[in-house]
């Protein structure tokens, strides 16, 4: 849980062509090198991750998501491998949840979506994923501090000790009065850290993982293949019963999209 505070401020990475909620975009000056490698996916935040917008963004650097579709592949296939060789209503509830809880936030919350349509995967996988939850794993403070004196523009330390560079003043100007050097809390996507504003307000600081959109646009991308895939596969070779034609053009992948613009708010 975020620790109780006057004001939360949300701060996003940002990139030089959109603006976060909290403050202009970087500029050139004040891009922090270490976030270098995720700029790519930045223009994707405005997209809602849309499969009209992710899908050319990725046929055009297919390799960013060979690696992580084999794994998702892998893992969706054991787990129904695991949920057919069990006995119904027995604890094969469990290990689907374990299987598609390690897939990350995205796969947890397009669990936690389809257990409210048992009409798409039946009663018991419904019931089953009531109970995901994300496995929350913090990123590291330099990295944090990274993206809060890139998105805010800051060049200096965070607050006293605590996010000062090599080239930092370190009796210079601080961003907040105080911050806690560690995270207090962690989310699926981002940190949270508790500071005090030189006003003297408390705040708590939702700092988001710099690796959060290329997250959640490659897995995005890949539930999306693979459902295609399978449906084709089974389409073809006449292997879908009546009632998985029906559920089928009730289309999972909508799913996929509203758990897509979800996450994101």
């Amino acid at each position: 849980a975020v620790p109780a505070a006057a004001d939360v401020l949300t701060i996003e990475p940002t990139s030089t062509s959109t603006p976060t909620l909290v403050t202009e975009s970087a500029t050139a000056s004040t891009q922090r090198p270490e976030l270098d490698q995720w700029r790519d996916y930045d223009h994707l935040r405005t997209s809602g991750l849309k499969d009209r917008y992710i899908r050319p963004f990725f046929s055009t650097r297919p390799y960013l998501i060979v690696g992580r579709l084999i794994q998702v592949a892998q893992t969706l296939q054991k787990a129904k491998a695991e949920w057919d060789d069990a006995e119904p209503f027995s604890d094969r509830g469990i290990k689907l949840c374990e299987k598609i809880s390690s897939l990350g936030p995205v796969a947890v919350k397009i669990g936690q979506t389809l257990s409210q349509r048992p009409d798409l995967i039946g009663k018991e996988a419904a019931d089953s994923f009531k109970t995901l939850q994300t496995a929350n794993t913090p990123f590291a403070d330099e990295l944090a501090w990274a993206v809060i004196k890139e998105s805010l523009q800051w060049k200096g330390p965070i607050a006293p000790g605590v996010g000062v560079d090599a080239d930092d003043d370190p009796d210079g100007p601080t961003l907040f009065a105080s911050i806690t050097p560690n995270p207090v809390a962690s989310a699926s996507l981002g940190t949270v850290f508790r500071a005090t504003t030189h006003e003297g307000i408390d705040v708590a600081v939702k700092v988001q993982r710099p690796d959060a959109m290329s997250i959640l646009a490659k897995d995005a991308m890949c539930f999306r293949v693979l459902l295609a895939t399978r449906d084709f596969i089974r389409t073809i070779t006449n292997s879908m019963t009546d009632d998985e034609k029906v559920r089928k053009k009730q289309d999972i992948g909508t799913v996929i999209s509203r758990v897509a613009r979800d996450i994101l708010r």
